[in-house]
């Protein structure tokens, strides 16, 4: 059984709607900032929605891209202090757009992944309930987004940390483990379905099947993952490392 994580600097999991806010939206500012994310030009898109804040401070449209493209420019990064950084800026900027707008599909799919980062970093007790909460923002973002591969994605990440706990901390409504990867794994092959061309989630989809002692289907999902061209929210090559090491270990 092979017990990997997910971290935050080394994939990623968002999926940008670019689709609220439509007044703000609107502003040929916000309209070059978008068709930079559009393009993968991340840092570029990063400094033109900093450039909005610093007129318009409460512009949850620029608060939700700077946590964006924080977060791209981060999983990328190398030096561990640029990352923690970056890291630090996604998660202010995304409490930010939240607090304003807590009924924003984007700033509760941004609550997710931040809380999922944290999780990585927490001890068992603090991870259960963090997952609980992931759930919660993604449940809410599948409401009015039935496509998003990566609200999938993340709703796939909260049953996973959940069966990865360590038995002495799970409660007693907690799901049973077997149960628990079930649902994770349907989870990421809900958001396969929807976005097949992404090396994390047939990354997800192999450490599940490994985690649930299915080691074939794990080889068959890492070996679909290394087939693909990772994007700049996958973690680039450092993702395809990783596959390359689950593989070894499944073997």
């Amino acid at each position: 059984m092979i017990r990997l994580i997910l971290s935050f600097f080394t994939c990623l999991v968002l999926s940008f709607s670019i689709s609220n806010a439509q007044a703000e939206k609107g502003s040929p500012k916000i309209q070059i900032a978008d068709a930079a994310v559009k393009a993968k030009k991340f840092n570029k898109a990063y400094k033109k929605y900093k450039k909005i804040l610093e007129k318009s401070s409460e512009n949850k449209h620029a608060l939700i891209g700077v946590a964006y493209t924080a977060a791209v420019l981060g999983i990328n990064e190398q030096s561990k202090i640029k990352k923690e950084k970056y890291f630090l800026q996604s998660r202010d900027y995304a409490r930010k757009a939240y607090a304003l707008s807590s009924m924003s599909t984007d700033a509760n799919y941004m609550m997710a992944m931040i809380l999922d980062k944290q999780a990585d970093l927490s001890n068992a007790t603090d991870r259960m309930q963090l997952a609980q909460d992931i759930k919660k923002h993604v449940d809410y973002t599948l409401r009015f987004e039935k496509n998003n591969s990566g609200a999938y994605f993340l709703l796939g990440r909260s049953y996973y940390l959940l069966a990865t706990l360590p038995f002495d901390t799970r409660s007693t409504d907690t799901l049973p483990v077997h149960a628990s990867l079930n649902k994770a794994i349907e989870s990421f092959q809900k958001a396969i379905t929807l976005n097949p061309k992404r090396v994390l989630y047939h990354y997800a989809l192999a450490l599940a099947y490994e985690e649930d002692l299915r080691s074939e289907e794990a080889l068959a999902a890492v070996n679909q993952a290394l087939s693909l061209n990772p994007t700049p929210e996958d973690g680039g090559d450092d993702i395809l490392m990783r596959c390359q090491e689950l593989k070894f270990m499944i073997n």
